[in-house]
């Protein structure tokens, strides 16, 4: 098996970018993207030359290891780079197998490797029902047609109904676009403004050559043109709030909050935002005035989703409101995993005891520390 590059500069790369994990592991699902794209360090290679709004190559010199042949056009398809090797293709599978269940005949999905039959064929059969998309090996110049030049796996190429490329970027972040697509929403213009500059930030944070203040410094500079043409890029406001907790400038963190849209964020961008800032050791990091609201806004849009239910319990009982807290997680427990229910019954927990102790402090008038200073060392 090919030793795979990009896992090669993890290591490196991972201390580079997360060297804060207090502030930044909690980001939670929200992140899987941003570790995915860590992962992915490639080669500084040159960009693409398939653009948003090219046309897009035919399947030709494909060896179809699962499903039938297919041709380009007539109902959107996703071309995806994976390979055997991809240590972050694992987590893609699953997540590609999903959007195709859920489309069906709406939808095609074609996981397309580089590398020889042999190496795939044994690897798909194995996979079985949980790779549930069409799979083929591609020679080289039909490979190269879609992929020369793009970071490493997992990528793909997302194609509207008549053959254009209507979005390009790593495979966890196509879900926002897909869903835009499908609802002719989607507004292609503006991503072939954001899709060169998410190049520029692919190759500017997988930089192993750059000095790591510089890499921030690069990462704002990037992140503030993306947020201008897209102040709703998930990618592009974590990552310009990474970088200025890094750079210790809160003032661009609260800022990166501020522009945020309210009335048009998605659920899990708010929920990530908000739990990523409640759970910040430094309070003027937390900016908890604006956090409060994206925190309502998630369960406003999906009430059912324990993972918002927690982080809005969190954000209550921070501001005082530890009754709602409560009920909040009491709802979290009820609809949670049973993998994630040991955690959040802790969490149900240590509000009850804070419900216990505001209640005995209001019952005497006294706080626990008060009285015991009061009665003297000793007694």
């Amino acid at each position: 098996m090919p030793e795979c590059p990009w896992h090669r500069m993890r290591a490196t790369v991972a201390t580079r970018i997360f060297p804060l994990p207090d502030r930044l592991h909690s980001l939670r699902s929200g992140m899987r993207f941003l570790f995915c794209m860590i992962l992915i360090v490639g080669s500084l290679a040159p960009l693409t030359a398939l653009q948003v709004g090219d046309k897009a190559p035919p399947l030709n010199g494909f060896t179809w290891i699962k499903g039938d042949p297919v041709a380009i056009g007539g109902v959107p398809t996703i071309v995806e780079f994976w390979a055997t090797w991809c240590g972050p293709c694992r987590e893609t599978i699953p997540h590609l197998t999903a959007l195709q269940a859920k489309h069906g005949a709406g939808l095609r999905i074609i996981g397309v490797s580089p590398e020889s039959e042999g190496e795939v064929r044994p690897y798909v059969q194995k996979q079985g029902a949980a790779m549930g998309y069409r799979v083929a090996v591609a020679e080289e110049k039909s490979f190269r047609a879609y992929f020369q030049g793009v970071p490493g796996p997992p990528y793909l190429f997302l194609i509207d109904k008549d053959g254009l490329v209507a979005w390009r970027g790593l495979a966890m972040d196509v879900d926002r676009p897909l869903k835009l697509l499908l609802a002719g929403k989607l507004d292609v213009a503006k991503e072939a403004k954001l899709s060169p500059l998410m190049d520029e930030l692919t190759l500017t944070v997988n930089d192993p050559r750059a000095d790591p203040a510089g890499i921030d410094a690069q990462v704002m500079d990037i992140t503030e043109r993306m947020v201008a043409i897209d102040p709703l890029n998930e990618r592009a406001v974590l990552l310009r709030m990474i970088s200025a907790l890094k750079l210790q400038r809160p003032d661009v963190v609260r800022a990166a909050i501020a522009a945020v849209p309210l009335d048009l964020v998605d659920a899990e961008l708010a929920s990530n935002i908000a739990w990523n800032r409640i759970n910040d050791p430094d309070p003027s990091y937390r900016n908890i005035d604006l956090i409060y609201p994206l925190a309502c806004r998630a369960v406003e849009l999906d009430a059912t989703n324990p993972s918002y239910l927690d982080t809005y319990a969190r954000v209550l009982a921070t501001i005082g409101l530890i009754d709602e807290a409560i009920a909040c997680e009491e709802r979290a427990l009820a609809l949670a995993p049973q993998v994630d229910a040991t955690v959040y019954r802790g969490k149900l927990d240590s509000y009850r005891a804070m419900r216990v102790l505001r209640d005995q402090i209001t019952k005497t008038g006294v706080l626990p520390a008060a009285r015991a200073s009061a009665d003297g060392p000793g007694r």
